[in-house]
């Protein structure tokens, strides 16, 4: 008797199956990484053109897209126009999904120019702080004359809050030292709001 194991010829279509197979299970992960990379990619801004030509917008791409109108670095062309055109399709939305997608264009808006402040160089930075102490102090003067609704509003409160946040937690001790003059104005205009 032969001890050795009998072999069994592999089926006719099972190397061509595997020369296909093969290659398809080493590319799923390939193909697979380039989708979350593809996803992860930040989208261009959209131009104030493309923004009023746009009429149908998801929460999310609102609150994206007020959070760039609002930044001191975005496209001022047609601004006030896309300003409107954006209020608009916002009161698209419930009460309640309006103030949401403020909260969130604002707090964006704020994380923004935190960013663009601490990339000025030394001495735009300072020029900078002058005008936001003048801002400041021009906000404040508004408040106490008409805008004490605005400061009471749920957006506004929210403003504040967000702020504050910035203030207490994100800030360097040189930040807040630099901005100290536009820190008291800013708690000035708190104390006013009680």
């Amino acid at each position: 008797m032969n001890s050795r194991p009998k072999t069994t010829k592999p089926h006719p279509g099972a190397k061509r199956r595997r020369a296909i197979y093969l290659p398809l299970l080493l590319a799923l992960p390939v193909l697979g990484g380039l989708l979350w990379f593809c996803s992860r990619i930040e989208t261009e801004p959209m131009t104030s053109d493309e923004m009023l030509a746009k009429e149908h917008w998801t929460a999310e791409q609102l609150a994206a897209a007020m959070t760039r109108v609002f930044s001191p670095q975005s496209n001022r062309d047609r601004r006030e126009e896309v300003i409107e055109h954006l209020r608009r399709q916002l009161a698209q939305y419930s009460p309640e999904e309006q103030r949401r997608i403020r909260v969130q264009a604002l707090k964006g808006s704020l994380q923004n120019q935190l960013s663009q402040f601490r990339a000025l160089p030394p001495e735009r930075r300072q020029e900078t702080i002058a005008k936001l102490e003048r801002d400041a102090e021009h906000s404040l003067q508004d408040a106490y004359q008409k805008n004490a609704e605005l400061l009471n509003s749920p957006e506004g409160q929210a403003v504040q809050e967000e702020a504050t946040r910035i203030m207490l937690a994100e800030l360097s001790p040189a930040e807040r030292r630099d901005l100290s003059k536009v820190i008291q104005t800013w708690v000035r205009l708190l104390q006013y709001r009680r």
